[in-house]
């Protein structure tokens, strides 16, 4: 588990490095890559042997296909890409959205604060590469559109 966890964020910084410094090349194989093994890590630790991992499962698919889709459209192959990676990413937030919503068993205080907490910085993060520019660098052009 530890291992695919560690994977996981070493191509997820490799995506932030490419996306920073503008090697196309490493990104188009490292985007995708992650959503790959998070999809992977789902199946092998949980399956999908309920409602809300079926969910998140499909989530990860859609989010998968909206960023090839984005990709292939940013590479200017097409630009009907474009619409359709974000009818991907659509389908996707409708997959997250079922899943949340869906009841989970019982679950003691302690965890659920500790998911709270670990949910309520993800934004910061984000909010602070968008400071530095990565963020901006990440949206490919698609933002000043």
């Amino acid at each position: 588990m530890i291992p695919g966890f560690v994977l996981l964020f070493l191509v997820a910084g490799l995506d932030w490095l490419a996306v920073a410094k503008s090697w196309k090349k490493v990104e188009y194989i490292a985007k995708p890559a992650v959503m790959l093994i998070l999809l992977g890590l789902l199946a092998l630790l949980g399956g999908f042997r309920s409602v809300p991992l079926i969910c998140f499962g499909l989530g990860i698919f859609f989010s998968l296909a909206g960023d090839v889709f984005l990709l292939v459209s940013y590479a200017r192959f097409s630009e009907r890409w474009f619409f359709v990676g974000l009818a991907a990413f659509l389908s996707a937030h409708i997959s997250y959205i079922v899943g949340l919503n869906t009841p989970l068993p019982n679950v003691s205080p302690i965890w659920s604060l500790g998911l709270a907490v670990i949910i309520a910085l993800g934004p910061r993060a984000y909010c602070g590469a968008s400071l530095t520019g990565c963020a901006r660098k990440a949206c490919h052009g698609w933002c000043a559109r």
